[in-house]
């Protein structure tokens, strides 16, 4: 006998593998289909937006709907994806404070005036991704001193793998000193910014998925 889907048409499902990461992705189911097999099927659609400049390409302006297709175990609740979310972060936060247990906090290295805080073949950590909540780092492969200033930009060895895992290609991407961390101003970056995470999560299973709350 044929089941009855567990989500139905329009509803709010949110995406198992994003919640397992720490994150909540969100998609309204816009169809249902079922296979010969008797497995049900989501279809969603994402409209997309013009971009300001035209672009060459749907792949790349991203000017057509899209429709994505899920099977059933792929989607969940809100409140479940809550929980799955908490679970990861709250390791992610254990994992950061060991780490940054560990860090020194005396007879740190002074930068002296002038000269750059990071040299050639260190490994550095971006701030940006640090203060979301991930570690991202590269190699300085060369320094720069920004013309009449003291300010030092870095080029880092951000590498990619061309078609069929054959080409590595450098990207030459520079970066700002104020943009870049060590690894321990990295460690305490990242576990701000999970904890802020973690508290936000907190504050939607409290909203939503306690007993009396409004769904």
């Amino acid at each position: 006998m044929a089941t009855s889907p567990l989500f139905k048409l329009k509803d709010i499902v949110y995406l198992v593998e994003s919640a397992a990461l720490g994150e909540l992705e969100a998609y309204r189911i816009g169809a249902i289909k079922q296979t010969v097999d008797g497995q049900w099927v989501y279809q969603i659609f994402i409209e997309q937006k013009a971009p300001r400049e035209q672009t060459v390409g749907d792949r790349i302006d991203l000017k057509t709907t899209q429709e994505l297709f899920f099977s059933e175990s792929e989607f969940t609740d809100l409140c479940s994806a809550i929980d799955a979310a908490i679970v990861n972060v709250e390791s992610r936060i254990t994992t950061a404070q060991n780490l940054l247990a560990a860090c020194p906090v005396t007879n740190l290295p002074e930068v002296v005036p002038g000269n750059s805080k990071f040299d050639i073949d260190s490994t550095v950590y971006i701030k940006a991704s640090a203060s979301i909540g991930f570690l991202e780092y590269h190699k300085v492969i060369s320094i720069h001193q920004v013309f009449g200033s003291q300010e030092f930009t870095y080029e880092l060895d951000l590498a990619s793998i061309g078609p069929g895992n054959q080409q590595r290609q450098i990207i030459p991407i520079f970066f700002k000193e104020r943009e870049l961390l060590t690894k321990c101003e990295a460690l305490s970056t990242v576990t701000d910014a999970l904890e802020r995470k973690i508290g936000r999560l907190l504050g939607l299973k409290m909203a939503y998925c306690t007993e009396g709350s409004e769904a």
